[in-house]
């Protein structure tokens, strides 16, 4: 269930949306008999999703700004995220940030930890296109201290050529 609402203004050729949210998520397959995570084999324990949506309230507010062609080359999103029957149940905050420019882009979703004071999950991103290339590097972290403790890190990159318009290749 959301509460929302947009407010926007123009500003010369630019307008800017702001968006104020509240929204309540109560997953509907909390009613389910699912298999219990222990009782799985180590192979079926590498393919569970264990990061299922928990109920949780989220106050947010969100920020947009479009061109004259209402393009969005910008957007801002914090957020605090409360899980009411969790442990641990201060909360995460969100904050995530995208840039859209003629030939550059950028992103960086963060989630911190307020119980424990530590950063969660960040992934960013780093863009540079032409016609006809696109280079892209990646980072992703991820650290999974309520389920086993265990930190992810890695980076990726990205290269596309666009030879023709039938035609391209490209390597990770």
């Amino acid at each position: 269930m959301e509460l929302s609402s947009d407010l926007t203004k123009q500003y010369d050729a630019n307008i800017h949306t702001l968006h104020p949210s509240i929204v309540y998520t109560k997953p509907s397959f909390e009613k389910e008999n699912p298999l219990d995570y222990a009782d799985l084999n180590q192979e079926q324990k590498e393919l569970f999703v264990t990061q299922t949506e928990k109920e949780n309230v989220s106050f947010g507010l969100s920020q947009y700004y479009y061109n004259s062609d209402l393009e969005m080359n910008f957007n801002h999103r914090l957020a605090w995220v409360h899980f009411p029957k969790e442990k641990f149940n201060r909360g995460d905050v969100n904050n995530e940030l995208g840039y859209e420019g003629e030939n550059l882009s950028l992103y960086s979703n963060l989630f911190y930890s307020l119980d424990k004071n530590k950063i969660h999950s960040l992934t960013t991103s780093l863009g540079y296109n032409q016609s006809n290339y696109d280079i892209m590097f990646t980072h992703f972290y991820n650290y999974d201290f309520v389920l086993d403790q265990e930190k992810t890190s890695f980076i990726n990159t990205a290269f596309t050529h666009n030879y023709n318009k039938h035609n391209q290749w490209f390597f990770n």
